[in-house]
């Protein structure tokens, strides 16, 4: 008779303590893998979406810019040489407009000088002329606006286009969808900005004829704008507030400075307005906030002292100025950087590194603090030309204190 052998409770396998242990340390280690891993895979989808949105971003730009005739008019001859297309801000009080700048054509007075203020070197026409960008010391149009002006022969008419002109996706491009809390379909994400400068200084019978040469940079709108919670149906200011329906501020309103729907605008409170990319101020200390709060991040200009090639592997090592500031050098030293040399080349910064004869000789210069580091590695790496003209000081870089998020370069002839 065979008997049947059963397994009691007590003989049941389990696992022990240590087991347990190191399965939950697995997994811990694993959950520590994934979280470091994920920012990385985010950072590089955002990456790849600013490559392709960035580039159409600019391509719109370059045929807007295109489509205003005004800037590529044939100028008159020496009498009268306009500079063609100046950057300029629309005010010179950041409290009173920190939202645009202008795009014009400068009158350059050229009675007694044949150059107009457009060339980098009056005594050397043939070096390439420099990038033109804002300055605050001209005032052009409507102070509260900020407005960008394509003006023809004056500075006052011509083509005005704003901030809201330079957004992508356009400002109220959708109706008013909400995604979730306060946030709305199709909102705005880029901004588009440029700088221009003479292909050619030209000569002083000619100097009208160069061509003009753009370079777009396009940012994404600041990450950490705040936009105020308000129930936009009580505005007394409103004139159709009884037929709109309810709803708060949305990002475009205050980017726009008004609200645009049913036939109506509503202008919104000063406090309220933002710009797309702000820094505390355009002085030696342009510090990103992030927020949309301070003046209007414009683009930047800077020498580059000399070029060399350290390793042989594709990279140059651009040396940047001592006269400049900690802060502007950090800003163009930041990994992914992108900028344009007055020839027209794009360059996208490696990394920062070691200078090759640091100011500080008591350290080896492997040993250079980053702070004191003046040096940037680039892709790709320069031209003999550009190293050329750095080492006879005439080399400029334009760049925005934000990492654009794509760059584009293109010459329009005056027709």
């Amino acid at each position: 008779m065979r008997s049947t052998l059963r397994s009691s409770p007590q003989s049941t396998p389990a696992f022990s303590l240590i087991e347990v242990l190191i399965g939950v340390l697995i997994l811990a280690l694993g959950l520590l893998g994934l979280a470091a891993v994920f920012p990385v895979v985010v950072r590089q989808q955002r990456t790849a979406a600013d490559q392709t949105q960035g580039l159409i971003v600019a391509r719109n730009a370059e045929a807007y810019l295109r489509g205003h005739t005004l800037t590529t008019t044939r100028s008159v001859p020496n009498a009268s040489v306009p500079g063609g297309g100046l950057l300029a801000p629309s005010d010179p009080i950041p409290e009173q407009n920190r939202r645009g700048l202008d795009i014009l054509r400068y009158q350059g007075v050229t009675a007694t000088n044949p150059y107009s203020t457009w060339s980098f070197n009056a005594a050397n026409p043939d070096r390439p002329g420099p990038w033109e960008i804002p300055t605050y010391s001209l005032v052009y149009t409507n102070p509260d606006r900020g407005n960008m002006l394509v003006a023809a022969t004056n500075q006052t008419a011509g083509v005005q286009f704003a901030q809201r002109d330079r957004l992508w996706p356009a400002a109220y491009s959708s109706v008013d969808t909400r995604v979730d809390d306060n946030k709305y379909a199709n909102e705005p994400r880029y901004i588009w900005d440029v700088a221009t400068r003479r292909v050619d200084p030209g000569t002083p019978s000619n100097v009208g004829d160069d061509g003009i040469q753009f370079a777009v940079f396009v940012r994404r709108i600041d990450s950490s704008i705040r936009v105020s919670r308000r129930d936009l149906i009580n505005d007394p200011n409103d004139p159709l507030r009884l037929s709109r329906p309810t709803r708060d501020l949305r990002l475009a309103d205050v980017l726009t400075g008004d609200r645009l729907g049913l036939g109506g605008v509503v202008t919104l409170q000063r406090a309220e307005h933002r710009v797309a990319v702000a820094v505390t101020n355009n002085s030696n200390s342009p510090v990103p906030t992030l927020n949309g709060e301070g003046e209007y991040a414009m683009p930047m200009r800077m020498q580059i002292e000399a070029i060399d090639d350290p390793d042989g592997q594709g990279l140059s090592r651009f040396l940047l100025p001592s006269s400049a500031t900690d802060i502007q050098r950090r800003l163009l030293r930041e990994p992914g950087q992108k900028f344009v040399d007055n020839l027209g080349n794009i360059y996208t910064v490696v990394k920062a590194t070691f200078d090759k004869n640091p100011p500080n000789t008591s350290n080896p210069p492997e040993v250079q603090p980053e702070n004191e580091r003046r040096s940037i590695l680039v892709s790709p790496a320069a031209s003999a030309n550009a190293a050329a003209l750095a080492a006879s000081g005439d080399l400029q870089v334009v760049f925005t204190p934000q990492v654009p998020a794509a760059v584009h370069v293109f010459t329009m002839e005056p027709r």
